[in-house]
């Protein structure tokens, strides 16, 4: 929710509690009169100019509250959108990969935001999520290039592969009763356990000179080259 000042006086009062102002006149707001978008994340813009939309409607909490902005729900119109900042899951009939249901995976550890040790039946794999943190809607973009890329890669030898994806009712569904294409959460590739060409080096285990062993990458950062347990690089 998105409320563009229209009078008030945010610079006298600490940050603090002007946040905890807007989070109690959030509450206030009676949604059911608003026309949220189904099987999405709906975004209301605030403004206190006439002529948008329609008037905003409040619970009967609002009433006497000594809440700057519920005072001013009189005057404030709204309008909403699909927002643009939602985090955007591929459907999993993009993909032609195997899906294995999110809710059958079992996490171990994470290893860096986003990318964690997880299981299946008894099978160790590295999942890589979709709804990562400071996810930016174009990293979906960016996911859909790496699955492509795995897909020209598939049994290619000393390439990590991809072993399916975790496939999930879509997260925003509105209703459990309607039919919505399932979404891929996230990437699940081959778990290699002798780790990272970074962990080797940081444990001084190594000082083998890559390019003169013909070793080649496309994109050269240690912790993108994995070791199965007889040390081969991926």
């Amino acid at each position: 929710m998105i409320i563009r000042d229209g009078g008030l006086n945010q610079q006298k009062i600490p940050k603090r509690e002007r946040r905890r102002e807007f989070q109690d006149f959030v509450k206030m707001i009676n949604y059911k009169s608003l026309p949220l978008l189904d099987d999405t994340v709906t975004e209301v813009l605030l403004e206190q100019v006439p002529g948008i939309s329609g008037t905003l409607d409040m619970n009967n909490s609002a009433e006497g509250a000594s809440n700057r902005i519920a005072n001013l729900a009189g005057n404030l119109r709204y309008c909403i959108r699909e927002d643009p900042e939602r985090v955007i899951h591929p459907l999993c009939n993009e993909l032609p990969f195997h899906q294995i249901d999110a809710s059958e995976i079992t996490e171990d550890a994470e290893i860096k935001d986003g990318i964690f040790h997880v299981s299946h039946n008894q099978r160790l794999y590295i999942l890589k999520v979709v709804n990562r943190p400071l996810y930016w809607p174009r990293d979906t973009d960016v996911i859909r290039k790496e699955l492509e890329s795995l897909a020209c890669f598939y049994n290619v030898p000393n390439s990590v592969h991809t072993t399916g994806a975790a496939a999930s009712d879509n997260p925003y569904k509105t209703f459990k009763t309607r039919n919505v294409p399932p979404v891929v959460i996230g990437i699940l590739l081959e778990a290699h356990s002798g780790g990272s060409l970074q962990q080797a080096f940081a444990e001084h285990r190594t000082g083998v000179h890559f390019h003169e062993a013909g070793w080649t990458h496309m994109d050269i950062k240690l912790s993108n080259v994995v070791r199965d347990a007889e040390g081969t690089p991926y």
